[in-house]
C-alpha cells in the first residue's frame, strides 16, 4: 500500500458547517474513504493560513487519491487541494540504493553523442 499527504485550506463554507455543528472530520470523512478503498491514517489541522490541512492516507491506487481529492474540492469546503505520494526514511533510502545501483550504467545523451 502507498502512503499520501492531501494538503488544502478551509473555506469559509467549512467554518460555517463547523460553527453551526462542530464534528470530528476523521469521523465524518472515514466512511467515504473506506468506500473507496483508501484508509485515512491522521488529519490534522493548523494554525497556518495555507494550506491548512494535512491528512495521511494508504491505499493501493492514485486514481482512487485523486478522485477522492476532485470529489472533495467539489464541496467547497477546501480549496488549493492537492496530493503527493510520500515515503518512510527507509523507503527513501532505498529508492537512492537503486539509483545508486544503476547509475554506473548511465549514459548521459550529450556522452553518447560524442562516443
Amino acid at each position: 500500500m502507498s502512503k499520501y499527504l492531501i494538503t488544502g485550506t478551509t473555506t469559509p463554507e467549512f467554518a460555517s458547517a463547523m460553527l453551526s455543528k462542530p464534528q470530528n472530520r476523521f469521523d465524518v470523512a472515514k466512511p467515504f474513504f473506506d468506500q473507496v478503498g483508501v484508509e485515512i491514517i491522521e488529519i490534522f489541522y493548523t494554525s497556518g493560513s495555507a494550506p491548512n490541512m494535512f491528512m495521511i492516507c494508504s491505499g493501493d491506487s492514485d486514481a482512487k487519491v485523486e478522485a477522492l481529492t476532485n470529489i472533495t474540492y467539489a464541496t467547497g469546503t477546501y480549496r488549493d487541494l492537492s496530493w503527493s505520494r510520500i515515503y518512510s526514511a527507509q523507503e527513501y533510502k532505498e529508492m537512492f540504493e537503486y539509483g545508486h545501483k544503476i547509475m554506473d550504467g548511465y549514459v548521459s545523451a550529450l556522452a553518447a553523442s560524442e562516443g
